[in-house]
């Protein structure tokens, strides 16, 4: 005899129970991993230490942080040095961001450029040579 309708339902009855259940329980190994547990933790301590992080940018930055602690005043930093202008106009406010300069820069970008157009000019050569004996038509 084959399957009634009545059979077919009852398999997917079935077959939802048995996935409802596997869900469940994999669900509970996640709550219950202790990598889980960990990684919890260590997202909750790199929250604190970003927030840290921030109020001390923002004491770096002249601006007053979200929180005080103690209920202690605000100073804002000394301005030691004058802010530096770069050449193309942005101006370095940070002590803490140097400019720095290799001392061989400009000679490595003048080389760079000129090997750019040896190689431009090496390929323009090879196309007008391969043009003039007609091994390639334009």
């Amino acid at each position: 005899m084959g399957l009634t309708q009545l059979d077919i339902i009852r398999k997917q009855i079935e077959s939802t129970v048995k996935n409802r259940a596997a869900g469940e329980a994999a669900k509970l190994r996640r709550k219950t991993s202790l990598i889980g547990e960990i990684s919890r933790l260590a997202g909750r301590a790199n929250s604190t230490i970003d927030g840290a992080g921030r109020d001390a940018a923002r004491r770096r930055a002249g601006r007053q942080p979200e929180e005080l602690e103690d209920d202690a005043a605000w100073e804002a930093p000394d301005e030691g040095a004058p802010p530096y202008t770069c050449a193309d106009g942005y101006v370095r406010r940070s002590p803490e961001q140097t400019l720095y300069t290799p001392p061989d820069y400009r000679r490595r970008l003048l080389r760079r450029a000129a090997g750019l157009a040896a190689a431009v000019v090496l390929a323009l050569a090879a196309l007008w040579v391969l043009v003039h004996y007609s091994v390639l038509s334009i």
